[in-house]
């Protein structure tokens, strides 16, 4: 069968190059990067577009991965101020009951009990924009500590020389 001619879409060749990639024995569904290069060069995609493409690719995975991270993050927070909200009510029915008062400071629980109610919703249903920030600002905050470690690294090779 000829099909030298034939054109594909992108999702065609995706699919494609995926089953043969999970076909073939040698592969495991994974090819290298060395490969990679050799198929985009072969289909006219010159390296540097193919190395930007990786990069962006990766960009999106790791902010994908600061997401979860920053998600579990606030899930966690949550449940730390819903456990002290607990403990804080459990004390003072503790000292409502042992001083017989008949006021429980029902207002100021119930008041700080919103709150709680209102961080619950944004740790378990976020919107996008607000969980992009988040693991934006962690990322970032990573970059920094990495080009901190650098730094520190460069200052002591730095001092061993002098």
């Amino acid at each position: 069968m000829e099909n030298s001619s034939r054109r594909y879409t992108e999702e065609e060749v995706t699919d494609i190059v995926r089953e043969a990639l999970d076909s073939h024995p040698d592969t495991r569904g994974t090819i290298g990067h060395d490969e990679l290069v050799e198929i985009a060069r072969k289909s006219g995609v010159s390296r540097d577009h193919l190395e930007s493409a990786i990069e962006t690719r990766e960009s999106k995975e790791k902010l994908e991965g600061f997401k979860t991270k920053w998600l579990e993050k606030q899930k966690k927070e949550f449940t730390d101020h819903l456990k002290f909200y607990l403990f804080i009510n459990v004390v003072l029915l503790g000292v409502t009951l042992f001083t017989n008062s008949d006021a429980w400071n029902v207002g100021w629980v119930s008041v700080w009990g919103i709150f709680v109610l209102l961080h619950a919703a944004g740790a378990y249903s976020p919107n996008d924009e607000k969980t992009e920030k988040g693991a934006m600002e962690m990322l970032n905050a990573e970059l920094k500590e990495k080009e901190q470690r650098r730094r520190d690294k460069f200052d002591a090779l730095m001092e061993e020389y002098e």
